[in-house]
């Protein structure tokens, strides 16, 4: 009895023994061979500091020959790892003194966490701090978001920190790695494409092993490493090109205070320039919110996509409408008496008695005033939309879109002012191009492109935005006769300024009036060229200038001579 009691005994001491011990096996096995190569590699990284050298984490946003947009580059920076800097009052002087700076700034980084600091940095200044040797202390290059060639600044937007735990929250909820000391796109394609450029970790680092003690560790050191590609970011590729952006953006530097340029493919609809005035540093974006010349939203937003009242622009329209619509032909013979109602002529030329294209030429008001009150406010809404002023679609440009209410052109008086693009009647200038654009390809409007792909970080292919759809918005006989029409306006008429010998030009002159600035309007000029076979459409729309054909043409004439 006693023997078998003390058999069950050792029994039950091995069960208890068993039901503690095993689970811990298991636990130990789990974290040996399952788990140990991954938490190896925390306690390496515990016992490490590293240095992304990359600005941002973030995907590049490039014109459509795979060139930086933003001019994103690399820059010699001061890397410094605080945690093995021995005597800080001893180099805090010593860098002082080879940077130019304050010691009390240079003490402040001391005791901030490891990292580079912002200083541009001299040839001379990089080889004395190379030679000073001083522990913890490198240059090394960094690349950076935006350098001071960067283009379409208005368009791509800037980053800047998350504000709040909040925004924070709803960034994490997309699914992506955000942390609050992340810069986030905050206007333009940045924002738009936050998902797609956002990455998760830096391509490039330098790291440096230490000690508990904080102490480098002998034989490790510190070493520059690079990680596979961010399989996270992405690559945005734009329909712009780099080299017309640029030409555009030094025409509108010395000639454009206020306005803005799109240049467009004639043949495919692809937006090949878009350029706004004034702009900003993206850098900087501090002076942009608190400067003194125009305010923050005059400086950062994009003109191109912005509505605004066309002036005589809007006569194409109200030209193919009339034609296809049999009011004119070329033996049509209108009246014009000057002073009379329902509205005064501008032109100070003899034209009383003259044809559509001759109207068409000199802008006379009173010929489109009396056409549009002929068609009717339904017929002249319908070839607005025909020509694509009803809609902002841009293919790969998902900006917020300005609600316009063409229900507002109706009433004699208002389609007076309507007739001549006056009144409600507002338009983009992305909208403008490819009106004039449907005209160069012989009434067949095409839908803008601006967005071409989206690729991966290692450069493959992801996502084609396809070509813009097309659709016949005039009879091929009303586009011939139009873009007769447009020849003969700088040929002969108000646009004559924009007229290139060795490159004939067809357009159209608008001077669109702005309420409460008698002295100036609006100045617009669009069109293509060549003739013959056009190559290019472009739209110039100079704000508070004096007229279209005397403001807006030349500068077309000098985008054209540069991209030519």
């Amino acid at each position: 009895m006693l023997e078998h009691l003390r058999q069950k005994r050792i029994i039950m001491a091995c069960l208890m023994f068993f039901g503690i011990y095993i689970p811990l096996l298991f636990r130990l096995g789990n974290i040996q061979l399952i788990n140990g190569s991954e938490l190896s590699k925390r306690a390496f990284y515990q016992r490490s500091q590293e240095i992304s050298l990359e600005m941002v984490e973030r995907g590049n946003i490039y014109d459509r020959k795979l060139r930086s947009l933003s001019d994103s580059g690399f820059t010699e920076r001061l890397v410094v790892f605080p945690v093995l800097v021995k005597d800080k009052n001893l180099v805090a002087r010593q860098l002082a003194t080879l940077l130019g700076v304050s010691v009390n700034d240079v003490q402040g980084r001391l005791e901030q966490r490891y990292g580079y600091w912002p200083y541009d940095l001299t040839l001379k200044q990089i080889q004395s701090i190379k030679d000073a040797k001083i522990p913890g202390v490198l240059v090394m290059p960094v690349r950076f978001r935006y350098g001071p060639q960067a283009l379409a600044v208005n368009l791509t937007g800037y980053l800047g920190k998350i504000e709040s735990l909040e925004e924070l929250q709803r960034l994490k909820e997309t699914g992506k790695n955000y942390r609050l000391s992340d810069s986030v796109g905050k206007m333009g394609l940045e924002r738009y494409y936050e998902l797609e450029l956002k990455g998760s970790r830096s391509e490039r680092a330098i790291r440096a092993l230490v000690d508990a003690q904080s102490r480098l560790i002998p034989g490790l050191g510190i070493e520059e490493i690079k990680h596979r590609e961010d399989a996270d970011r992405r690559h945005l590729v734009l329909t712009l090109d780099r080299d017309i952006q640029q030409i555009v953006e030094e025409v509108m530097k010395a000639k454009v205070k206020k306005g803005t340029v799109v240049v467009m493919d004639a043949k495919t609809g692809d937006l090949l320039a878009l350029a706004s005035s004034p702009s900003y540093n993206q850098n900087s974006v501090a002076q942009a919110v608190y400067g003194q010349e125009g305010s923050y939203f005059e400086r950062t937003v994009d003109r191109t996509v912005l509505p605004a009242q066309p002036g005589s622009v809007f006569k194409v329209v109200v030209g193919a409408a009339a034609l296809d619509n049999g009011l004119a032909d070329a033996k049509r013979i209108f009246e014009c008496k000057g002073m009379a109602e329902p509205i005064k002529c501008q032109i100070q030329q003899e034209h009383r008695y003259h044809s559509l294209a001759t109207a068409m030429a000199l802008s006379c008001n009173p010929t489109f005033a009396k056409l549009g009150l002929e068609l009717g406010s339904d017929t002249l809404i319908d070839y607005a939309r025909r020509f694509g002023l009803d809609t902002q679609k841009v293919i790969g440009y998902p900006f917020r879109p300005y609600r316009l209410d063409w229900s507002k052109v109706g009433g004699e008086n208002q389609m007076v002012n309507s007739s001549i693009g006056q009144g409600p009647v507002m338009a983009s200038p992305v909208q403008i191009t490819a009106m004039m654009n449907t005209i160069a390809n012989g009434g067949m409007y095409i839908e803008p492109r601006l967005a071409k792909e989206i690729r991966a970080a290692d450069g493959r292919l992801l996502k084609i935005f396809p070509l813009g759809k097309s659709h016949r918005a005039i009879s091929p006989e009303a586009a011939r006769y139009l873009q007769a029409m447009m020849a003969k306006v700088v040929r002969e008429g108000t646009g004559t300024e924009a007229n290139l010998a060795e490159n004939p030009v067809a357009g159209k002159t608008g001077s669109a009036q702005v309420t409460g600035r008698e002295s100036t309007v609006n100045a617009w000029f669009t069109g293509y060229a060549p003739v013959d076979d056009p190559r290019y459409t472009i739209t110039v729309l100079v704000e508070e200038g004096q007229s279209g054909g005397q403001t807006a043409a030349p500068v077309f004439r000098e985008i054209l001579e540069g991209i030519s």
